[in-house]
């Protein structure tokens, strides 16, 4: 159990019945408690040990099957496993699959070495072990000892001896950001005004995807005996484009036009400027 494999079955984790070069290695990985089906022409008599030893040979009590078996049992956790053979010379680590029943009775045995653990993985039935070492067979805490195939050492030594090269690593393309090339729009949401000072409130929207508001640029214009006076004033506005304006030092029912366009943070420029009219005193 802490040797590599080797592929003429001579260490204590072989033999593993080896695929095509046109197969692809499939395991799955079941944990504590799940069920799993173990299949094979070997012994049905149950025997007792008390140390561990391949499950290859058969004995004066061999009960050999002329069709094939199938039992389902379920897997144990590796830490009760581990516990369950204490002092018997077996290594259960992560390369080891435990199964059978606590109280016994259901098991692989001598003449089943090699063959199938399977489990079911989303409606597939897959390999998850292959039958390799026990303390005798069917008896109550000791669990069959498999391959564990979906480890990643005998991944590799099934791929290295079935001439099977390493899967690629596919890198999903990185996906290409889209664009914001849509032009801000602007709304009002509320105006306010005294005798001297305006407060105007807009809402400017950008189409998804939305870089975020960068600016709104604002004038003020007025008309006084036919002479036009043009300034500009401050505009405040979040990323989210909530945007405020505060006029002041405004003469009292006099007409104001008021004109914002905003810019978003890609530098699009709202198509068509906004105008509000400001009568402060009224």
């Amino acid at each position: 159990y802490t040797g590599s494999p080797q592929i003429d079955g001579t260490t204590s984790i072989a033999p593993i019945p080896l695929l095509t070069a046109a197969q692809e290695p499939a395991a799955a990985d079941p944990e504590g408690n799940a069920p799993v089906t173990i299949s094979g022409w070997g012994d049905r008599n149950a025997q007792s040990g008390s140390t561990v030893g391949s499950i290859l040979g058969g004995g004066p009590t061999s009960d050999y099957p002329r069709d094939l078996q199938v039992a389902t049992t379920r897997v144990f956790r590796r830490s009760t496993c581990a516990t369950a053979f204490t002092g018997t010379g077996a290594n259960v680590n992560e390369r080891v699959i435990c199964a059978g029943e606590p109280q016994g009775g259901i098991d692989s045995c001598q003449g089943d070495s090699g063959g199938p653990l399977t489990a079911d993985a989303g409606g597939t039935v897959v390999l998850a072990g292959i039958v390799s070492l026990g303390v005798g067979c069917a008896q109550p805490n000791r669990p069959g000892l498999y391959t564990r195939v979906a480890e990643t050492s005998v991944q590799q030594f099934i791929r290295a001896a079935s001439n099977i090269p390493e899967p690629l690593t596919r890198t999903p393309p990185t996906p290409t950001p889209v664009a914001d090339t849509a032009r801000p729009t602007m709304r009002l949401a509320s105006r306010r005004c005294t005798a001297t000072r305006c407060v105007t409130r807009v809402t400017v929207r950008d189409a998804s995807p939305s870089a975020g508001i960068r600016s709104i640029s604002a004038t003020l214009r007025s008309t006084v005996r036919g002479r036009t006076v043009t300034k500009r004033v401050r505009a405040r506005v979040t990323k989210s484009g909530r945007g405020t304006i505060v006029t002041s030092g405004l003469v009292r029912r006099r007409a104001y036009t008021l004109t914002l366009r905003a810019t978003d943070r890609v530098d699009n420029v709202q198509r068509r400027a906004s105008r509000y009219v400001l009568r402060p005193g009224r």
